[in-house]
This record gives structure tokens, sequence and C-alpha cells, in this order.
């Protein structure tokens, strides 16, 4: 027995609202945000501190891999493309920060 035409039209009508939801309710990705603290760079050793961790090459962090480590940048690839992370130079003058 096929059920009335008005269930019908109200099942199909409940289904459209079911899928828009589904549809509309996906979060947005946000970009990722690293920022390079610091450099540790020695003879064989590099290593690099990235949001407070830190890491060698091959190490992950936040879905992105480290695949170089220079004196002054680190690059990280995620999803196939390369993130460039450049180390500002402070410069610390020690005549003014200097008292008698």
């Amino acid at each position: 027995m096929q059920p009335p035409a008005f269930a019908l039209r109200q099942y199909r009508l409940e289904k459209q609202k079911q899928k828009a939801v589904a549809t509309a309710a996906k979060p947005v990705a946000r970009p990722k945000t690293w920022t390079l603290n610091s450099i540790l760079h020695a003879p064989g050793r590099q290593r690099a501190i990235v949001n407070g961790r830190l890491l060698a090459v091959g190490d992950r962090i936040d879905g992105a891999r480290v695949i170089a480590i220079d004196r002054d940048r680190v690059r990280l690839s995620r999803q196939g493309k390369t993130i460039i992370l450049k180390l500002e130079a402070t410069r610390l003058d020690l005549k003014k920060t200097r008292t008698r």
C-alpha cells in the first residue's frame, strides 16, 4: 500500500530541510598560523622553535612538516605548498642599555 500524496510531499520537504541544514553546518577551515620563535643552528644539528615547540627536520606541527632549517628561516610543507617562516633580526644596542 502506498502512502497518501500529502504524506509523500511532507516527507520530501523534510528531507530537503535536512540536506540544507547538513550542508550549511560544515565548519570553515581557518588557515594555520606559525610563529618562528628561535633557530638553533650548529654543525649537524639544526633545531627550530615554532609556536613554542622544539622541532627538527621531519617533525610535524599543526598539519605541516618541517622540510628545512636554515640560519634565518624554516621551510614547512603543508598540502603540497611550501611555507617559509623568517626569523626577524633583533638588534640589541648595548650602549643604550648599560647603566653605571
